[in-house]
């Protein structure tokens, strides 16, 4: 998938940021809830290469655990690169994106960002 059409999968959900759906409720944040939810899409929107390795991820364990949580789903992309000797950060978002790309089921984690993917 081009860049252009990974941008276009963020902007088709609004409300999915670097964190997953929405932002970490911090009751510090106040006032600049707009701004850090707009520095999350923005980080979102930067890891590109992030979804990409998720994908390959998917695609290459397509028995992986059906019912985790993206969250511990991206630490398990995470630690496959670093096995292949690569470290990458990978956002919650972009393992949501890449599991939206996939055709993925997903289900809402009550009062959480992320989903239950499979």
């Amino acid at each position: 998938m081009k860049r252009e059409e990974f941008l276009k999968m963020i902007e088709g959900n609004p409300d999915l940021t670097a964190h997953g759906y929405g932002i970490q409720r911090d009751p510090n944040i106040g006032s600049t809830y707009g701004e850090t939810y707009e520095k999350m899409r923005e980080e979102l929107k930067q890891s590109y290469d992030a979804f990409l390795a998720c994908l390959v991820w998917i695609e290459e364990h397509p028995d992986f655990e059906r019912g985790w949580s993206s969250y511990a789903l991206k630490h398990e992309v995470e630690n496959w690169m670093e096995r292949q000797g690569k470290w990458l950060y990978v956002p919650q978002g972009s393992f949501i994106v890449a599991a939206i790309e996939q055709g993925l089921p997903m289900k809402p984690i009550p009062d959480e960002l992320g989903v239950f993917v499979g």
